[in-house]
């Protein structure tokens, strides 16, 4: 998979995380968010290396459906902070970017087509792009939880 299709997979990725965030809302789905019970900076970090993991290990062809997953649980938090949700998309975004090329590197490795170590420190770079995102969102998402967001989003609380 080149460079391309795992921009049009990100996309992809993204679509089907609003999707799930929009279907969960509109049906009301009752499955919970995920939580630790924590931090929402350290909850997103835990995620965001659950999701390289994940990349890496199905090589990014899987991501969308772990995208889709975890806008359907997420959407139970859209009413009460749904900026700070929103926001949850770009480190998972950039995670999962960088556990597909890691996966696709360590695949081409295994064939002798490549080597995964000439490509590390872009694979580092990303992966810590993402940590850094995952940290700075989730204060971002504390913070914003701690605001009244009714006076931008009017519609989502229409129905309560």
């Amino acid at each position: 998979m080149n460079k391309k299709n795992q921009l049009i997979l990100l996309l992809l990725n993204a679509s089907l995380f609003f999707a799930g965030l929009g279907i969960g809302s509109l049906f009301n789905i009752g499955l919970s968010p995920f939580s630790l019970h924590a931090h929402p900076a350290i909850e997103l970090v835990f995620l965001s290396v659950v999701f390289f993991a994940l990349s890496t290990l199905f090589s990014g062809l899987a991501s969308p459906i772990f995208f889709l997953y975890f806008g359907l649980i997420s959407s139970k938090a859209i009413p009460t902070n749904p900026i700070g949700m929103s926001l949850a998309i770009i480190p998972l975004a950039i995670v999962s970017f960088a556990g597909s090329l890691t996966g696709k590197f360590a695949a081409l490795d295994l064939e002798e087509k490549e080597n995964l170590f000439d490509h590390k420190k872009e694979i580092l770079m990303l992966f810590a792009a993402g940590m850094t995102a995952a940290v700075v969102v989730g204060f971002l998402a504390a913070f914003f939880a701690g605001i009244d967001q009714t006076k931008y989003f009017p519609f989502l609380y229409a129905s309560n």
